[in-house]
């Protein structure tokens, strides 16, 4: 299970929740047996956590100081925006904080903990800041027990009730954790922006970005050749002449000559 486990955390789409509720329900009915109900509960949980510390700390580690070695992952991550700083910021501060436990339980692990290793961020404040997750993984766990007590040998019947509510308070909690994480980014590039600026710039990103922009800036200066403005046009009128059905014209009736005794025409009678 803890392989199994680790190597989903380590797929980038394969988010936390899942796995948290997919314990709760069947690895449960393996600990039930010898450590009974509550036992199991809180085994899964503390093994949900050492899921999370452990993949995340691989994430960081492996994958991100691999990836920040890379300019052109620096560059699409914007190591240089404010946003990535302001997280640089926080991600320093000594022990256990709002913002920090914010953006570490609340974002996407994958992501989450790769960035922190792609920043560049010291390894002891990103494990300590995950700790708290667990807050998380207690209703993810519930939720898989009341699916597991619903059917043999319990047959619960207020068991999918309470299952629903856990499911409730689950999404509010990570819901309500990820604005919190998005307020303090927003609130830490206001109130400390003279660390932020202390930062210093990764100057080959700098320098890349600068040299990627040429090329966009030379097309921009060069007038744009008078074909290129109407070939649209162009393209769309014959298209609809290939397309749409041809409809037979009636060719225009040539004018009479021929004279009454009046003198008039014959249309003009």
């Amino acid at each position: 299970m803890p392989i199994v486990g680790i190597s989903l955390f380590l797929l980038p789409p394969v988010p936390g929740i899942p796995i948290y509720f997919m314990s709760g329900m069947m690895l449960l009915a393996v600990c039930e047996p010898t450590m009974g109900l509550f036992g199991g509960v809180v085994y899964c949980t503390f093994l949900g956590l050492i899921l999370k510390l452990v993949s995340g700390t691989i994430q960081q580690q492996i994958f991100g100081k691999k990836l920040g070695n890379m300019v052109a992952v620096r560059q699409m991550v914007g190591v240089n925006s404010d946003l990535m700083r302001a997280a640089r910021v926080v991600m320093a501060d000594p022990g256990l904080t709002w913002g920090k436990c914010a953006i570490l339980t609340g974002g996407p692990d994958w992501p989450t903990f790769v960035t922190t290793g792609i920043l560049g961020c010291d390894f002891v404040p990103v494990f300590i800041g995950t700790f708290p997750c667990i807050v998380l993984i207690i209703p993810t766990v519930l939720m898989g027990m009341f699916v597991y007590i619903e059917g043999e040998p319990y047959n619960v019947e207020w068991a999918r009730t309470v299952g629903t509510v856990a499911t409730m308070i689950t999404g509010l909690a990570q819901g309500g954790v990820m604005l919190l994480a998005v307020f303090y980014l927003e609130k830490t590039q206001v109130d400390r922006k003279d660390e932020i600026d202390v930062i210093p710039l990764d100057e080959e990103v700098r320098m890349d970005s600068e040299r990627s922009e040429l090329p966009y800036a030379s097309l921009c200066d060069k007038p744009t050749p008078l074909a290129r403005c109407f070939a649209p046009r162009l393209t769309l009128r014959f298209t609809l002449r290939r397309c749409l059905p041809r409809t037979k014209r009636s060719k225009p009736r040539r004018p009479c000559s021929c004279r009454l005794p009046s003198g008039k025409s014959c249309q003009q009678k």
